[in-house]
């Protein structure tokens, strides 16, 4: 079997038998290649072609052309990002004939076949270069449809697409054209064939900027609040600050509180003067110019009748500066509208910016939310600052808006693993939080602490804006996209498992190890670093969170009448009436630490009885090892011992071991099948140390995180006395696997090899040996190679070398 690197490039090599050595390169090179960064914020316009609950973007051609002629042609155009070279799997339903381009070279064409049925999906492997590729999908007009639905071939995966043209790039969506008389001749598509991005039409644009962006929802009723926001960046000069005049404009319909910097300003609008009546400036000496035209007017052509006009000067030093205005709507009898104009000291304007948008902020420059009825000026200040939060008090919080039709501001973690919320980051956060907690005193449990602490607050901060993005828009978010649309237990158990872990070990969060607020756009210099937070101000996010996954898990997660959980009902069909033995790390240690936070035995005893369901479908008493997945169709389990299964199971019966009391009725029953299934795996370990990617399959490859699996699992069994025979050969198990890990699975530069890939499953060993090839750094085996480190640390403390 071949070396995933040559033997002096090991960690082995260079840690000298240092397991805190390892476990620092590991860990650092995680979170180097992985570091805190700001999420990304795009336009989105409701009119564009978006993506629907099944992730995937619907162009149905019929209802954007109805009138379009047979035979015609429609071409979507759309930008993918790929970190690597390679294929991305892709999936679309045609309505009728349909190709693909990718990069201007076709990819696949449907045939008649492909056409004969409703609904009939294809995937295929697209090739893609590093950085953007063009995607092109034309589509014909037959009788029998026109269109297709198409994008990411598994529910819930969040990859999208930006539009072609210039000036739009940044927005998600299709540039799409007119239906051609004839196919075109060459790629790409001529700018001019695309239909004209969503835009104001010139009423629109005369009207006041909230009557058009929020229209009916200006109306009824009255007296309703709007939150506007801007910044603008005042450069480094030889001064410590500069004065900037603040020039503002607000209709008669309109009272405004402005704030720089969170501080207030002014007030302007009407003041015991009858509404729609002018008052004297505050600046005598700015009344003189009140005449000129102000930017909104120059830009729409309509003047302000009677507008309160105001000017008011301030120091501003170096940076970035916020300003904020609180519009109250008194009146319909004006448009609704306001203007602000910025100069330095020079008299010279000063370019407005979009807050959160990093591409092109001066083209939306002002971002707005509302109605708002009960939320008080103090909370849309706070809200107003923060990225991640909504704006407004309970019952109407919303995000922010943009002055374009439909328009509004969205999240996007284009981040590929920081601050995602996923299973296998769940043990990867695990792996790197125990590894904080038992190495005091190297300096490096302050770094690794900040970083967990980061993502975590980021995974929670985020959830209710996740929330509303899915309701608002079209279903498909990409932030917390598998929390969102939850019918599984890989979208909450794991992760959640390891947010209690964190989140209720006080000590923990608020230990040293804050890390430094990172730059980004311009809001980020008025947003505190997550990781400084004290764990007060994440109790209640957490526990809110906790009870979202906890009620998913207990009420809605399909069971048998026994109460054993199994796979129903999932936007993944394929997973459809089976049982995975992945499932108890899914769903056990979730459970174990939910019932610690509700005081409830009984939750802890339902997470005890997973074991015995699964046993009864998945063990394989012969080899004393669990099948990968019972088929409830077939009948039948896999009969093949998958490593990583067998890991979940072992490791998390570690985990509920721990948590049962010792008078509790299925302790004894749990440890017996602990020491069942451990010495059943005990046989399968190879002459080199490593377990091998299907158990009884010495040909298959060696794999790193059943390995790891087994050796949290055989130290904590030796340690807290549920292995009580043979407990030596447990023991001189675990060196030798983990000697192995630092020979074979881990370089000197602290990178991961060996970790099979996420799976599926088959009845053939071949798919697991063959097909679900290892991956390099992949965070199923990250975190786990971290806990087993520090496993053996214990092991060695516990009974010595």
């Amino acid at each position: 079997m071949a070396d995933y690197f040559k033997p002096e490039k090991s960690i082995e090599k260079n840690s000298n038998g240092n397991i805190l050595k390892t476990l620092s390169a590991v860990s650092s090179r995680y979170m180097n290649m992985n570091p805190e960064e700001p999420f990304t914020v795009r336009p989105f316009s409701l009119y564009d072609i978006s993506r629907n609950p099944d992730y995937r973007y619907t162009a149905d051609c019929s209802k954007l052309f109805p009138d379009a002629e047979e035979g015609s042609y429609v071409y979507f155009c759309g930008r993918y990002f790929a970190r690597t070279s390679g294929a991305v799997k892709f999936l679309f339903i045609p309505f009728g004939p349909v190709k693909i381009y990718m990069n201007n070279k076709a990819v696949y064409g449907t045939t008649f076949e492909d056409e004969r049925y409703e609904n009939k999906s294809i995937t295929i492997d697209i090739p893609v270069k590093t950085g953007f590729n063009s995607l092109c999908v034309r589509c014909t007009k037959t009788m029998a449809g026109f269109g297709a639905e198409f994008g990411t071939w598994l529910g819930k995966l969040d990859y999208y697409f930006l539009h072609e043209r210039e000036g739009l790039r940044d927005i998600e969506g299709f540039d799409y054209t007119y239906p051609q008389k004839n196919a075109l001749k060459k790629l790409p598509v001529k700018t001019s064939l695309f239909v004209p991005f969503a835009s104001w039409d010139e009423k629109q644009q005369r009207s006041g900027v909230l009557n058009r962006i929020f229209g009916r929802l200006l109306h009824d009723p009255v007296n309703k609040t709007f939150v506007a926001r801007t910044v603008f960046v005042s450069p480094k000069t030889d001064s410590c600050s500069q004065k900037y005049a603040f020039l503002i404009d607000v209709s008669p319909s309109l009272q405004a509180e402005v704030y720089v910097d969170g501080v207030k300003l002014c007030d302007v609008g009407p003041d015991k003067a009858e509404l729609g009546g002018v008052k004297a400036c505050e600046d005598e000496s700015y009344k003189a110019k009140s005449e000129r035209k102000t930017e909104c007017e120059k830009k729409t052509g309509v003047e302000f009748r009677a507008a309160r006009r105001v000017k008011k000067e301030i120091s501003c030093g170096e940076g970035i500066h916020n300003i904020l205005l609180i519009l109250k709507v008194l009146s319909l009898k004006h448009e609704a509208d306001f203007s602000v104009t910025v100069k330095n000291s020079n008299g010279r304007g000063v370019h407005l910016l979009n807050p959160l948008i990093t591409q092109n902020p001066e083209r939306f420059p002002w971002m707005f939310a509302g109605p708002f009825k009960k939320t008080s000026p103090a909370q849309l200040l706070d809200g107003g600052f923060n990225r991640y939060a909504l704006v407004g008090a309970d019952g109407e919080k919303t995000y922010w808006r943009i002055d374009m039709p439909g328009g509004w501001l969205r999240l996007y973690n284009d981040a590929p693993l920081f601050a995602h919320w996923n299973y296998p980051l769940g043990v990867t956060l695990y792996g790197l939080t125990e590894t904080a907690r038992y190495f005091k005193s190297a300096g490096l449990p302050q770094k690794i602490s900040g970083y967990v602490k980061a993502h975590i607050l980021r995974s929670l901060k985020t959830f209710d804006y996740a929330l509303f993005d899915k309701k608002q828009f079209t279903g498909a978010t990409a932030v917390h996209h598998l929390l969102t649309s939850i019918d599984s237990l890989d979208d909450c158990g794991s992760f959640a498992s390891t947010m209690l872990e964190i989140c209720t070990d006080a000590k923990l969060w608020d230990g040293e190890g804050a890390s430094k607020p990172h730059g980004g756009s311009a809001s980020e210099s008025l947003e505190s670093s997550e990781s400084s937070e004290n764990f007060r101000s994440v109790e209640n996010l957490y526990k809110r969170v906790a009870e979202y996954a906890g009620d998913y898990i207990i009420k809605k997660q399909s069971h048998l009448p026994d109460g054993t959980f199994f796979r129903k009902r999932m936007m993944h069909a394929f997973h459809n009436g089976t049982m995975w033995a992945d499932d108890l790390y899914m769903s056990v240690p979730f459970l174990c630490r939910y019932s610690v936070l509700k005081n409830d035995e009984k939750i802890l005893t339902d997470a005890a009885m997973q074991f015995l369901g699964f046993k009864k479908f998945l063990f394989m008493p012969e080899n004393s090892l669990m099948a990968h997945v019972y088929d409830f169709g077939r009948k039948m389990n896999t009969g093949i011992p998958w490593g990583r299964g067998n890991g979940w199971t072992i490791f998390s019966l570690s985990e509920i071991l721990r948590f049962l009391p010792d008078p509790h009725p299925l302790k004894k029953e749990l440890t017996a099948f602990f020491r069942e299934l451990a010495a059943g795996i005990l046989k399968q370990q190879n002459e080199d140390g490593m377990w091998r990617q299907v158990l009884d399959m010495p040909e298959s490859y060696r794999e790193t995180s059943c390995t790891a699996m087994f050796i949290c699992a055989y130290s904590r069994g030796i340690r807290n006395g549920w292995l009580t025979e043979n407990v030596e050969e447990y023991k001189k198990s675990c060196i030798k696997a983990w000697r192995a890990i630092e020979r074979f699975s881990i370089d000197a530069e602290g990178n991961v090899y060996g970790v099979c890939r996420g799976s599926e499953f088959a009845f053939t060993p071949r798919y697991y040996a063959e097909h679900l090839l290892p991956r390099l750094n992949d965070t199923h085996g990250i975190g786990i190679a971290l806990l087993a480190g520090v496993e053996m640390e214990r092991l060695f403390k516990y009974c010595g070398r």
